[in-house]
């Protein structure tokens, strides 16, 4: 009989201290299991793999990490925060590449996502990014869409850009950063007051390198390669700043009203080198177009064209003399050419050559090109051998002062004959 007591003693004691050692732990403990075959991705805080990447998204809380355990390719789109609220977290891809095929990635208000750990990031429909945080450290391959930053967003990409779209797109205040390089059908983009875009690599695109549009700035800190348009400004307080060079199939710099730009490299154009052209579009009002080259330009049939403009070359312009330069005459609608030769009798600025001309809409323009040096005047140092040589030249005065001497002592000589 002590023996069954005992028994179901023991019986009731394990289940007693199973319901108060497992009874008040979550539900979740039991599902979280170390990564094991089949799982692709962990959750870093609770070492529990997940067989898909839809699935760490639901179960990921906040500030976690998700980290690859392989390559991952699984058309899902990520939004943040997540269908459970978590707002912020990080995925790790811990060197893999992962690929979300045809589908995006979307940050929200109130939402933050980093991607680190390398690899390649590939959205084919690209990014947006609304009021929220986005950093990435990895090379980003996109399709039909780009980076979309808008309303105050962030976003900072520590890789390469690669689209079939414009690279990197953001408006209302928002912000992006690419520290590598962006290859595109258009580079980067900024509309709107305190917008601004910073790229420090190459940008090689199809249609036009970057652009700013009404009160944004961006910064091109490499080398631009566009099939069309380096750079493109429009409306009121646009400004772009290009530290490297630009190569274009039609225009170097297309800067029109209100705008200011400044290149530091060279600008190299098949069809323009600057234009500028000081109307405002989205205001329809004139606005004068601001331009500043500290290199050369080089443009196979426009040199520089200007209206409401001044334009600053601090190098030297090469293009057929033709028209080298083009002012343009709204009144009459008329081109306005002049030579290399035809420039101003004088210049406000100097050290360099002024080109200008005002119209019947009694606008003015101008358009300053570095002058050539002129050396200044040699003095004349006679050639060796020359009898008015600086040695000849003495021994000659050397000479007189001994004859007029002799001269002298004879007189006297005669003179004391004669007394």
């Amino acid at each position: 009989m002590k023996q069954k007591r005992s028994g179901a003693l023991s019986l009731v004691l394990a289940v007693v201290l199973s319901f108060g050692l497992f009874g008040a732990m979550p539900a979740k403990a039991f599902a979280d299991t170390p990564p094991g075959a089949g799982d692709i991705c962990r959750i870093v805080s609770t070492d529990t793999g997940y067989a898909t990447l839809a699935e760490a998204l639901d179960a990921v809380g906040a500030d976690d990490t998700i980290e690859l355990l392989e390559d991952i390719t699984e058309a899902i789109d990520i939004v943040v925060p997540t269908t459970l609220g978590t707002a912020s977290f990080t995925i790790d891809l811990n060197g893999y590449d992962l690929d979300l095929d045809d589908q995006k990635i979307t940050v929200d208000p109130t939402g933050s996502l980093t991607i680190v750990g390398g690899g390649t990031l590939t959205a084919g429909k690209g990014i947006q990014v609304d009021n929220g945080t986005l950093s990435v450290n990895a090379d980003i391959v996109m399709g039909s869409s780009g980076i979309d930053a808008f309303n105050g967003a962030t976003v900072t990409v520590v890789g390469n850009i690669k689209t079939g779209a414009t690279g990197a797109w953001a408006n209302g205040g928002s912000s992006i950063t690419v520290t590598g390089n962006i290859n595109a059908d258009y580079g980067a983009y900024a509309d709107g007051d305190g917008t601004v875009v910073t790229v420090a690599g190459n940008i090689q695109v199809a249609n036009t390198g970057i652009g700013a549009i009404r009160g944004a700035s961006i910064t091109a800190n490499g080398n631009i390669s566009a099939d069309d348009t380096g750079v493109n400004t429009q409306g009121d307080g646009a400004e772009v700043t290009v530290t490297g060079n630009i190569s274009a199939g039609v225009f170097g710099v297309d800067a029109q009203g209100g705008s200011t730009v400044t290149v530091n490299g060279d600008i190299t154009a098949d069809v323009t080198g600057v234009s500028a052209n000081g109307w405002d579009g989205f205001n329809d009002v004139a606005a004068r177009a601001i331009v500043f080259v500290n290199g050369n330009v080089i443009a196979t049939i426009w040199g520089v064209y200007a209206w409401n403009a001044e334009v600053t070359i601090d190098g030297t312009l090469t293009t057929p003399d033709a028209e080298f330069v083009q002012f343009w005459d709204n009144a009459t609608s008329q081109s306005i050419f002049k030579t290399a030769a035809q420039k101003d009798a004088s210049s406000t600025k100097t050290g360099f050559d002024q080109y200008s001309y005002s119209g019947d809409d009694d606008i003015t323009s101008f358009i300053w090109i570095k002058a050539e040096p002129v050396d200044p005047p040699k003095p004349d140092v006679p050639q060796t051998g020359d009898p008015t040589g600086p040695l000849t030249l003495s021994i000659i005065l050397a000479l007189a002062a001994f004859g007029i001497t002799g001269i002298v002592l004879a007189r006297k000589r005669q003179r004391s004959k004669i007394s």
